[in-house]
């Protein structure tokens, strides 16, 4: 039995968010063989369980950048980040007008201003990016994944919530420098990012490896014999560990240059390609 991590945005949803027929068989063939898939995302958990649920597909999930495991309805493994520095972190941004939004294991929050913050943050975009970029405020008011927020304290009070990542939005290149600045230096965070216009902030734990660790112990399976395909930064430390890392054909640099095998993009089937042609490397 192998266990096979696979990346969302950029690796198995293809550009138009879409998981292809032939990725769902091949996920489904594996599966059928006694290989167990997995997702490790940056999304939120109930965007991934929705995203599989429409697909008809039923996997183990290591959201928010693998600090939310969660198998079989269990939580298996939770990672969140110190409120202290949420409230700072958080603060500066408020200070900036700078759009950002809260994982949390009960869903999403942004502030009541995200949709304002990112209209401003979209001057900085030619017509043609501010078009594309808009989608950031087209989520309903009441959407049942994300909920509005004026003050952390909110949050804080509940009792119940733990954030398990900030989503910092940022599209002027000096902006998100400034804030990369401010960040660094912090010894309990980890910092990534899924594309060019966002960093994660996670607790210094929080990262897909660890995400892949946690179900990988689950199921009692050695990290050789594990399998991970990504595209982006915060792939990295998933591939790093994995026993075999893959880099999807859109993938960046970096992530390529950390892999033994590249399969094809994920608007051609890369992920089934993959699974196709590569679990049996693994011995």
């Amino acid at each position: 039995m192998k266990l096979i991590a696979l990346d969302l945005d950029g690796t198995l949803l293809t550009p138009d968010k879409k998981i292809s027929s032939k990725d769902i068989e091949a996920i489904h063939h594996v599966q059928n063989n006694g290989h167990i898939v997995m997702i490790c995302s940056g999304r939120a958990q109930e965007d991934v369980e929705q995203i599989l649920d429409s697909h008809g597909l039923s996997c183990p999930i290591a959201a928010s950048n693998g600090t939310f495991v969660k198998i079989d309805n269990k939580i298996v493994n939770m990672i969140s980040m110190n409120e202290q520095d949420v409230q700072k972190i958080t603060s500066k941004l408020d200070d900036t007008n700078i759009p950002y939004r809260l994982y949390t294991n009960q869903g999403i929050y942004e502030h009541n201003e995200w949709n304002k913050r990112v209209y401003q943050s979209l001057e900085s975009l030619d017509e043609e990016n501010k078009k594309k970029f808009r989608r950031f405020t087209e989520k309903p008011y009441n959407s049942s994944l994300i909920k509005r927020y004026a003050d952390l304290k909110q949050i804080v009070e509940l009792g119940d919530v733990w954030i398990q990542k900030i989503f910092i939005l940022l599209f002027d290149r000096e902006k998100k420098e400034e804030v990369l600045l401010g960040l660094h230096g912090n010894n309990n965070i980890y910092i990534t990012s899924s594309g060019i216009f966002n960093v994660e902030v996670m607790d210094r734990r929080g990262d897909k490896g660890n995400g892949l660790r946690a179900v990988a112990k689950y199921y009692s399976i050695p990290l050789n014999e594990t399998i991970a395909i990504g595209d982006n930064y915060n792939d990295l430390p998933m591939l790093k560990i994995a026993g075999l890392p893959i880099a999807m054909g859109n993938a960046i640099c970096e992530v390529k240059n950390l892999c033994n095998i590249i399969t094809l993009a994920n608007d051609n089937n890369g992920v089934a390609y993959a699974l196709n042609n590569f679990v049996s490397e693994i011995q």
